[in-house]
């Protein structure tokens, strides 16, 4: 049951990571934030990370998230604690 809610938050978090990917790349016009400082953080001299947005790392990290989760509910792994070890691992990068 934890893995399926680390896999549903991760896919939340993905999208949100794709909504900002997008609109770094002029896929979106305007960003609609609740709390008004996402243009602001999104287009600093920060939101680049070798070469890429640090949204699009975000997403790449929240779909292998999702995707070790994932694999984490099938019967195979359902008993063994590698997946587990995995996802709390990859939880402090």
């Amino acid at each position: 049951m934890r893995r399926m809610t680390i896999a549903a938050l991760a896919l939340v978090g993905a999208f949100v990571a794709l909504y900002l990917t997008m609109y770094k790349m002029g896929a979106i016009g305007h960003l609609a934030c609740g709390l008004g400082g996402c243009e602001r953080v999104n287009t600093s001299s920060w939101s680049i990370f070798v070469g890429a947005p640090v949204a699009a790392w975000g997403l790449a990290f929240y779909v292998v998230t999702f995707l070790v989760a994932l694999a984490g509910t099938s019967a195979r792994y359902a008993t063994r604690p590698e997946l587990s070890y995995l996802l709390a691992a990859m939880s402090f990068v």
